[in-house]
């Protein structure tokens, strides 16, 4: 019990079309991700005794990555319980990766986990636009972010 708790499963996921829902890629290779955003899952709760695993596990899912990684957007709905160490370290990495140019998101955080970032402050610094109700809502975002991008790049003529 103590090993899987402190040592939780962790997942890059994709969207399966046929079940309508994220997946891990690893279990159906044929999810669909987008290039530059990574959808990460921790199956479980983080606290002060897994919290350094978690940011393990994550900044090593963004260097295994083929093409270089724009958005982190964790998938937080397996996420029932956070700590104050919890929320220290997601808020060094979410620094981290902001110095790397790349955006950090939270996906499906449940309320009573949500009350712990929002007293930290953590939730005024990330920005209101980096949360998200689901993954759904989370790629849809990345997607029109993307295209905007792309369309500042287009020449003028």
């Amino acid at each position: 019990l103590l090993a899987g708790a402190s040592k939780p499963h962790t997942a890059v996921v994709g969207r399966v079309k046929e079940l309508k829902s994220f997946h891990s890629i690893k279990d159906y290779p044929e999810a669909e991700t987008l290039p530059g955003l990574l959808l990460f899952r921790f199956d479980g709760s983080i606290v002060f005794f897994n919290a350094d695993y978690f940011k393990g596990e994550l900044k090593h899912a963004i260097h295994a990555q083929k093409e270089p990684v724009r958005w982190v957007v964790l998938d937080a709905a397996p996420i029932s319980l956070v700590d104050l160490t919890a929320v220290t370290k997601l808020d060094e990495l979410r620094e981290e990766l902001e110095e790397e140019g790349i955006t950090f998101g939270i996906a499906g955080l449940r309320r009573e986990p949500s009350k712990l970032f929002r007293r930290s402050g953590m939730f005024k610094r990330m920005g209101s636009k980096q949360l998200y109700p689901g993954l759904k809502v989370a790629v849809r975002c990345y997607k029109q972010h993307h295209e905007w991008e792309a369309s500042l790049k287009q020449p003028k003529g």
